[in-house]
């Protein structure tokens, strides 16, 4: 048994996603053991916005107000982890279906009312919802320009990466 400031530290199975600098992540998942794995902050993620949507369920604040605030809070609680979680295509479309609803539930529209107006362009009299795609590439960006900004071991490890996947690609 182990304590720390007089406590107990819980236990964990391996596989078990825990809060580490702001990321759930588990040691292991399945049968892969190549790094932390992820599926719970991808999961925080949805039940996150989930729990948006509901919360909009019956709000009375006027429409200038609140959809450009919900789709700053939705796209925030991706935005952190975004370029540290592996996202896949129908993921991250899943998301944005999500997304969708949170919009829908801001501007006080039934669940079954048509996406498109969020899809179209503004010229063809919609109202486009940013991709979480675009948002993941955006957060990667800034990640990768924190990670190189400093002539350290940090940018020489990620620009030999970079060439790595790069030569791989």
């Amino acid at each position: 048994l182990i304590r720390y400031n007089g406590e107990a530290l819980v236990r964990l199975p391996a596989n078990q996603g825990f809060r580490y600098l702001g990321i759930r992540a588990s040691l292991i998942h399945g049968k892969r053991t190549d790094g932390p794995f992820t599926n719970a902050e991808k999961e925080h993620v949805r039940s996150a916005t989930r729990e948006l949507i509901r919360t909009l369920a019956d709000h009375q604040l006027p429409l200038p107000l609140i959809v450009p605030a919900m789709r700053a809070v939705s796209a925030a609680r991706f935005r952190y982890s975004a370029p540290l979680v592996r996202w896949t295509d129908a993921e991250l479309e899943e998301l944005y279906k999500l997304w969708i609803q949170v919009e829908k539930a801001a501007w006080g529209l039934q669940r079954s009312f048509p996406s498109v107006q969020f899809r179209l362009p503004p010229d063809c009299a919609g109202t486009p919802l940013e991709h979480p795609r675009v948002v993941l590439i955006q957060a990667l960006s800034s990640h990768v320009q924190q990670l190189v900004a400093l002539p350290d071991e940090l940018r020489k490890s990620a620009i030999e990466k970079y060439s790595k996947l790069c030569d791989a690609c």
